[in-house]
């Protein structure tokens, strides 16, 4: 029940790796945020809370033209959606 808790994959992840009995000298979590080198401007979040978040566009979306009552509902452009990974 355990093996795919996030401790166990914090360990996995963090912990140290041996190839071919030679140890190396990076964790395979580290080798995952190398990957941000270089297009971390794309990045919003990145490994916070098990999460990322990559930049992501303006939607058009709509919203009430008089909140807090009955109205009318109109499209605003100015909203950026960002995927959340």
């Amino acid at each position: 029940a355990q093996s795919n808790s996030e401790h166990s994959r914090h360990w996995f992840f963090g912990g140290r790796m041996v190839i071919d009995g030679e140890e190396m000298d990076t964790t395979l979590f580290k080798m995952v945020k190398a990957t941000l080198k270089g297009v971390e401007d794309n990045s919003v979040i990145a490994f916070h809370d098990n999460s990322s978040a990559i930049k992501g566009y303006q939607v058009p979306h709509f919203k009430p033209s008089a909140p807090g009552g009955p109205c009318s509902l109109e499209i605003d452009q100015s909203v950026t959606l960002h995927p959340i990974l």
